[in-house]
């Protein structure tokens, strides 16, 4: 298991100052919901030795819809380039369909076939590119 840290930016202490008191506690990670704000951490990552487990936004109603719409090659290949270690690609986080009311919200097996094309697509893009970045998916609470 790797432990990481979720840094976010409020609180009075800048990211960078978290990344620096993350690393001094040990902690060898951090997650990234975006390249964008990936790329801004980079620096600090890289100078405190921590790694990267990086995120990419699935839109689920977008997915339903047509799963190629959700295809992001370009920020695969930007969180490659960061010259930070990649822990994993989180890949979509709590997709749900039907609402978020807890009767209703559901990871129904359309959202599955479409998650599966999109992480399909990432790995044969990774595998051709000489990645072996492992994919992953979060969800909480799954219900099916």
């Amino acid at each position: 298991m790797q432990v990481g840290a979720w840094i976010h930016g409020e609180g009075g202490i800048s990211p960078q100052e978290q990344i620096g008191l993350a690393a001094a506690c040990g902690l060898g990670s951090v997650r990234s919901y975006s390249i964008e704000y990936a790329e801004q951490v980079a620096p600090a990552l890289r100078q405190h030795g921590l790694s990267l487990l990086a995120g990419l936004h699935v839109d689920s109603q977008a997915l339903l819809a047509d799963w190629r719409s959700q295809v992001r090659l370009r920020e695969v290949a930007r969180y490659h380039e960061l010259g930070v270690p990649l822990e994993a690609i989180c890949v979509g986080n709590e997709l749900r369909e039907g609402g978020d009311e807890p009767g209703k919200k559901c990871f129904t097996a359309r959202l599955s076939f479409g998650l599966a094309n999109v992480l399909a697509t990432y790995r044969r893009w990774l595998d051709e590119h000489g990645h072996p970045t492992p994919l992953t998916y979060a969800m909480e609470g799954i219900v099916f």
